[in-house]
């Protein structure tokens, strides 16, 4: 089947990221979503997941998704993390948005960067810099804490 042709802009907006992540940093890509709109990749606890996207089309994000069959177990997740915010969002230079909805069963807590896909290639500097990998691979801003609530 034929890449379209905003596939295949998301795919070369994604390259430099995604070569950071899986080549630099041996970080798998475990799901890839929505005609190349996200890349998915596992956080090593169940039910939490990491994800780089373009929200809307526009901004890009790399979100920590809260996402167990367990609607109750999110938010518990969810609010103890919230609880430990400052500590967490001392560890990176991005501010993170913490989004939870009472009856939505997935929990996100995002970094949200500038520029965009529908920004000319020239002007995708955050592709090129380790903007995604450091809010990312701070795992060290959200890892210690999962390793203690995760059950």
């Amino acid at each position: 089947m034929a890449t379209s042709s905003i596939e295949q802009r998301y795919e070369d907006y994604f390259q430099a990221p995604l070569g950071i992540l899986l080549l630099d940093h041996q970080m798998p890509s475990s799901q890839r979503g929505d005609g190349g709109r996200w890349h998915g990749f596992d956080s090593g606890y169940p039910g939490v997941i990491y994800r780089i996207a373009v929200l809307q089309g526009k901004a890009p994000a790399v979100r920590l998704l809260i996402d167990r069959n367990d609607i109750h177990w999110n938010a518990r997740l969810f609010w103890a993390l919230s609880d430990r915010r400052e500590a967490i969002e001392s560890g990176i230079s991005a501010s993170l948005n913490w989004d939870y909805a009472e009856k939505r069963r997935r929990c996100i807590v995002s970094a949200v960067g500038d520029g965009g896909i529908e920004d000319p290639h020239e002007s995708w500097e955050i592709c090129k810099t380790g903007w995604w990998s450091d809010c990312l691979l701070s795992n060290g801003f959200f890892g210690p804490h999962l390793a203690e609530l995760v059950e």
